[in-house]
C-alpha cells in the first residue's frame, strides 16, 4: 500500500475520535490518567502530528510499558527521523539508564488489529473503523516501571514534538 500521511482532513477524522475519547464516560475508554490526558492534548495541538493510540500507568506494577502510536505529515518526517527519534532513544536508553528500554516501530498503511467485522460498535474508531490504521504511523515505547521515568518519557514528547 501507498503512503498515507497525515493532512487536514485526517487530522480531522482523528481529532473527532480523540475527542470522543476524551468525553467517554465509557470506564474502558477512559484515558489512563489526567497526566496523559494533558499529555495527549497537547501533542495534538501540533497541527503535524495525531496521537492514534497510547498507554501510561503510573500506578501500580501491572504494565511496565508506555507508549505513544501517533500519525504525522510528510513534512514533518525527516524531523521525526532525524530529531525526535533519536533523542528519544539517546535519553531513555543512554548509560545509567538500565531501567529503562525505548524503541519504536514505524508501520506503513495497514488493517486495524483491533477491528472485529461483526462485533459490538463502541462509537470508538480506533476499534469499530477497519481503515483506521490506513496511514503511516509511529509507535514509541518505553519499558520501565518507573513511573518518574515513564512522566519524564511523556513530557519529553510534548517538548520535542512542541517546539
Amino acid at each position: 500500500m501507498d503512503d498515507i500521511f497525515l493532512n487536514a482532513q485526517l487530522k480531522a477524522f482523528y481529532m473527532e475520535d480523540f475527542n470522543n475519547l476524551i468525553n467517554s464516560d465509557r470506564e474502558f475508554w477512559r484515558i489512563d490518567n489526567e497526566f496523559l490526558k494533558e499529555k495527549l492534548i497537547a501533542i495534538n495541538s501540533n497541527p503535524q502530528v495525531q496521537t492514534l493510540y497510547s498507554k501510561c500507568e503510573l500506578q501500580g506494577l501491572t504494565s511496565e510499558e508506555s507508549y505513544l502510536e501517533f500519525a504525522f505529515c510528510e513534512p514533518m518526517e525527516l524531523k521525526i527521523f532525524r530529531s525526535i527519534l533519536p533523542e528519544m532513544l539517546l535519553h531513555f536508553n543512554s548509560f545509567g539508564r538500565e531501567e529503562s528500554n525505548c524503541y519504536y516501530r514505524y508501520s506503513k498503511p495497514g488493517a486495524n488489529p483491533n477491528y472485529k467485522p461483526n462485533s459490538e460498535k463502541f462509537g470508538m474508531r480506533c476499534v469499530d473503523d477497519e481503515d483506521y490504521f490506513k496511514i503511516n504511523s509511529i509507535k514509541i515505547c518505553l519499558k520501565t516501571i518507573n513511573s518518574e521515568t515513564k512522566k519524564e518519557f511523556w513530557n519529553e514528547l510534548v517538548r520535542l514534538f512542541s517546539r
